[in-house]
């Protein structure tokens, strides 16, 4: 008996859906092209005794005009739950309320024709529900996920347009790529087929990423997710490397450079220089880098400072180390730690003949520090 109940309401409404057995009922009542989304809880489906609105799901305006609607058809009695949907439907007139607001898309009241739902709902079906992790209550952002060979969970989300299939999806994913780099295909199935594809060839540049961010001590990103393809990495004496790498040849060499104190700095430079045909595309990234440069990483989770204090050293100006989203990039060979900003600060304010020289005072020991060609640039 609640089975037919179920298969019936499924045909007459194909855009409602159940869960919790069959008593909570949510998707979208359609009529005149329009497609309303509303939530119900059956408490004693297939009888329509006890039914009201799952307010939980709804928004204010879908409250406020579903609370309308039963209240007018509260004085009829209704023996099945298909039989107050059909009720419902009779009453439901997506123009009853002129202010445009009410019915914007985006406020989730009024949606777009029906017909939108129905090749998202097919598409969603080809692509397989078991890889769709999140389907908004409008149907048009969806969520699906993929697994690569290690067993590394990967996200694709689209944004479905009103005018889909003519007017493409909005996509974005964890690729480590930019986002124009990607020409994606016009539909679901497509789309996830490309990023399937896309994830497979990236899986040896997140094997190297894993050893990196397991091995040694990233400062930036500071929580490194699948789409980086850069990382500033600590060295000895306080000198960060930053690397920026090609997804698809991951273990090739990347572009480099190096930000800390001045002699460190023009040491690994010149190094890299003069070693990198050194670089084996055959060994691991952190190996091909202590080879070239000749020096040790610190390691993650390390203690590297003589005194046993934290390895994140603060800035010498702010006291503090992650400042607007940058960690302290520059340092004295005292071992005074600085933000470009904070050095920036120092820079602009100081008046003495060091700042003619493009340098500025360490707070810490008063030796000059050389300043970055762009702060004199922009200063004088």
């Amino acid at each position: 008996m609640e089975g037919d109940a179920e298969l019936e309401i499924m045909y007459e409404f194909p855009f409602l859906s159940m869960s919790g057995n069959s008593q909570n009922w949510k998707g979208f009542i359609t009529t005149e092209g329009q497609a309303i989304v509303i939530s119900l809880l059956a408490p004693n489906f297939p009888s329509a005794e006890g039914v009201k609105l799952n307010f939980i799901d709804l928004n204010d305006k879908s409250k406020q005009y579903w609370t309308s609607v039963l209240d007018k058809i509260s004085e009829t009695r209704c023996g099945s739950f298909l039989e107050l949907l059909e009720l419902i439907r009779t009453q439901v007139d997506p123009r009853a309320d002129s202010d445009d607001k009410c019915h914007s898309v985006n406020d989730g009241f009024i949606v777009a024709n029906p017909s939108l739902y129905s090749t998202v709902i097919d598409e969603i079906e080809s692509v397989g529900v078991c890889n769709v992790v999140n389907l908004s209550d409008d149907f048009r952002e969806i969520v699906m996920n993929h697994k690569d060979v290690s067993d590394r969970e990967h996200r694709l989300k689209l944004s479905i347009p009103i005018g889909y299939p003519k007017v493409k999806a909005k996509v974005s994913s964890d690729l480590p790529f930019p986002p124009e780099a990607i020409m994606w295909p016009s539909r679901v199935p497509e789309i996830y087929q490309t990023f399937r594809s896309h994830v497979e060839k990236c899986c040896k540049f997140w094997d190297a990423m894993d050893e990196l961010d397991n091995y040694v001590k990233v400062v930036d990103p500071s929580q490194p997710s699948r789409n980086h393809y850069h990382r500033k990495v600590l060295l000895e004496n306080n000198v960060i490397i930053h690397l920026t790498f090609n997804a698809l040849v991951p273990r090739a060499l990347p572009q480099i450079s190096f930000s800390g104190p001045e002699r460190y700095v023009e040491a690994f430079s010149t190094a890299i220089d003069h070693e990198c045909n050194r670089w084996d595309d055959n060994k691991t990234v952190i190996r091909n880098l202590q080879l070239v440069l000749g020096c040790e990483f610190v390691l993650k989770d390390s203690e590297h400072s003589e005194d046993g204090e934290n390895e994140e050293a603060l800035c010498t100006v702010c006291y503090v180390y992650s400042f607007e989203d940058e960690i302290p990039e520059i340092s004295c060979d005292c071992g005074a730690n600085f933000h470009r900003q904070c050095l920036y600060d120092l820079f602009v304010s100081d008046i003495s003949k060091t700042a003619l020289r493009r340098c500025v005072d360490c707070p810490n020991c008063q030796m000059e520090i050389r300043v970055p060609a762009t702060f004199a640039a922009s200063t004088w």
